[in-house]
């Protein structure tokens, strides 16, 4: 199985900062951590932006923990994920349910690196470490994107 598998959609997530289309409240409140994030640094806080995660080389992503946001729903449409979190008035478009999607998604708990999921994904579907990383990549920056996902840590941080 593995390689002979078709390119998955979330394996083609662009390298570019990250766009998020967000309302006027939640654009106040990405502000805010922005510029708590900004006073971080003037105190030698070595922080990364949200939009910075879609540009990182995969070698500084590795070690990222995604986690999903408490108050978190999911609900599944015409085989598509939707999610938004309890105080939002609608839900987001996540991705096209399939069996490695979903296995993805799932491993997303807030305990797993990146690195292990990809590695579970290799060794679930026989897929070359690259392209279970490149799942991976997409799988975390999609949720973030929409909203739902932030890391739990910073390995950049030391």
């Amino acid at each position: 199985m593995g390689d002979e598998l078709p390119v998955h959609p979330l394996e083609t997530f662009p390298r570019q900062e990250l766009s998020m289309g967000i309302s006027r409240r939640k654009f106040f409140a990405t502000l805010a951590t922005e510029i708590s994030l900004k006073a971080g640094q003037a105190e030698g806080a070595n922080a990364v932006r949200i939009p910075v995660l879609g540009v990182l080389p995969d070698c500084q992503l590795m070690d990222f923990i995604p986690a999903i946001l408490p108050g978190f729903d999911i609900e599944i449409r015409d085989g598509e994920a939707w999610g938004r979190l309890e105080n939002w008035s609608k839900a987001n478009f996540l991705f096209k349910v399939d069996h490695l999607s979903s296995f993805c998604f799932n491993q997303v708990n807030g305990q797993n690196s990146l690195k292990k999921i990809a590695q579970m994904i290799e060794a679930e579907f026989g897929l070359s470490f690259e392209r279970a990383f490149a799942m991976t990549r997409g799988m975390f920056l999609t949720l973030v994107r929409a909203g739902v996902c932030l890391p739990r840590n910073n390995p950049l941080l030391g």
